[in-house]
């Protein structure tokens, strides 16, 4: 319901912008922003109450886990901080590359929509391998950067990964050896072994809590956008409302040109070829 009321007021918003500025923006631009952004927009927050409930219970099993002993709290602190910093890092590069994934999107969108609008055109001049070559081309740049974008994101991933299991690893061994010199009991390095899926758990949690916020970010910024009064102005009309009108209308003075007004302002001669 929510997404179908931002695209109403999408629509809406987009009826009022001023003609000038629709014919020099790229369809594409559009039809994602109404069609995709809210889509995208709403999973994302569906995605994060997802995650928040699993998010929550592996972080009080971490804190218990770093209560039982302050040594081991430092340790798995420590291990917390150094997963944070590396899904901060995803969590940005990821943001970047889905932008520039969604502006390659929106040219090779609006290919497709012309290219339908304008099939018996196409045809008339010969121009089909035109815009075949053009729409191999828009959609192998967006295909480019869609890799990109999973490459990097799951590289980071993986990245992550391994880290966990290494830090994991390492703060079991330090149980174990806690337990040697009788500083943890028995059932306590029980607990930490037997819970320490928590802390990667805790950390993929956070990174699609991370992934869902930057894609939420990205297409609340787009959808901003086409509010924006100075990239998408609106159409201004008169100030009056005329609201009884009887009588006729008459145009004086009126004339027609296909020179350029500022053409006119510079050389007056040119009001001539009227």
């Amino acid at each position: 319901k929510i997404s179908l009321n931002i695209k109403k007021d999408l629509a809406h918003r987009v009826l009022s912008i001023n003609s000038a500025t629709l014919d020099h923006t790229a369809s594409g631009t559009i039809i994602n922003r109404i069609d995709n952004d809210p889509e995208h927009l709403i999973g994302s927050l569906d995605q994060i109450a997802w995650v928040l409930s699993d998010f929550i219970g592996c972080m009080l099993t971490v804190v218990y886990i770093a209560v039982l002993n302050w040594i081991v709290g430092l340790a798995v602190l420590g291990v917390i901080l150094i997963l944070l910093t590396i899904e901060v890092v995803r969590s940005k590069l990821y943001l970047k590359n889905t932008k520039k994934e969604q502006k390659f999107s929106e040219p090779a969108t609006s290919l497709t929509a012309e290219m339908i609008r304008s099939q018996k055109d196409i045809k008339t001049f010969g121009l089909e391998e035109t815009f075949e070559a053009k729409f191999e081309e828009h959609y192998q740049n967006y295909k480019k950067q869609s890799q990109k974008t999973l490459v990097v994101n799951e590289g980071w991933w993986r990245l992550g990964r391994l880290v966990t299991e290494v830090l994991v690893s390492g703060l079991v061994a330090l149980a174990l050896v806690l337990l040697d010199q009788g500083v943890l009991s028995l059932a306590v390095v029980f607990y930490v072994f037997t819970n320490r899926g928590s802390i990667n758990m805790l950390w993929q949690s956070f990174g699609w809590i991370g992934q869902g916020v930057a894609t939420f970010k990205a297409s609340a910024d787009r959808i901003k956008e086409l509010f924006d009064e100075e990239l998408y102005p609106s159409e201004k009309y008169g100030t009056k409302d005329i609201k009884k009108f009887s009588g006729d209308i008459t145009f004086n003075n009126v004339g027609f040109s296909y020179i350029e007004r500022k053409e006119i302002e510079e050389n007056p001669k040119n009001k001539s070829k009227k």
